[in-house]
């Protein structure tokens, strides 16, 4: 078999074939011919992991022109959904039970998930959790807790982080929920300040992980 057939084959098994892609994303067929040219050196035994690749890679491709061609679907998984992606983006240094939180299996807690056709490009969990507010001495009982929330480095920029934010704004507002807060990491804060987000506090340490702020938003 070709490789060409076998990239198509391999595609439409995972729900996409390399002419949905590139009318999707509105790619020249040279364009996926030159990538495909790439993917040809890798060992047969790695195709899969490479097809991957190859979609990413044209998803890059678009974001680089501005655009942003893909349906975004969020849907809410189940903890083993999310746990490998949640561990090789956010923390790759540490084995898949430690990537565990408590709550996972809590039934309060919700896993989401951002989907372009099957393929898993964005993670965030969202669970009830009291917010200590020591600045004022008080304690909030409707708040809730985002964590572990990541997109793939490909796709960055692309407004799939706030798609994320916005879903679990909707859902803990439905909830009864009137606080969100998370542990953000220094470097993304800015990200989270786009998000309706603002610093509370100083700079802390996560052992392992690195510098966090403590952030917050006011729901209604």
């Amino acid at each position: 078999m070709c490789f060409g057939l076998m990239i198509n084959n391999i595609l439409t098994v995972h729900g996409y074939s390399i002419r949905r892609i590139s009318r999707e994303l509105d790619i020249s067929p040279n364009t996926v011919r030159n990538i495909q040219r790439q993917v040809t050196r890798y060992p047969a035994r790695k195709i899969r992991i490479k097809i991957i690749w190859l979609y990413e890679l044209l998803v890059y491709t678009q974001q680089i022109s501005g655009k942003r061609a893909m349906n975004i679907n969020i849907r809410r998984l189940k903890t083993q959904a999310i746990l490998a992606l949640r561990q090789k983006l956010l923390r790759p240094e540490h084995s898949l039970d430690e990537c565990r939180f408590a709550e996972d299996n809590d039934d309060m807690t919700s896993h989401f998930g951002a989907y372009t056709g099957k393929l898993l490009i964005g993670i965030v969990t969202v669970f009830p959790e009291n917010f200590p507010d020591a600045l004022n001495g008080d304690i909030c009982s409707s708040a809730w807790r985002l964590r572990a929330m990541a997109t793939l480095p490909q796709l960055r920029g692309l407004g799939i982080g706030r798609d994320l934010v916005s879903h679990c704004s909707a859902y803990v507002i439905f909830q009864g929920g009137s606080l969100l807060w998370c542990n953000a990491r220094s470097h993304a804060v800015k990200f989270y300040e786009k998000c309706g987000f603002q610093q509370y506090g100083d700079e802390f340490d996560i052992d392992r992980i690195g510098p966090h702020y403590c952030m917050l938003k006011k729901l209604h």
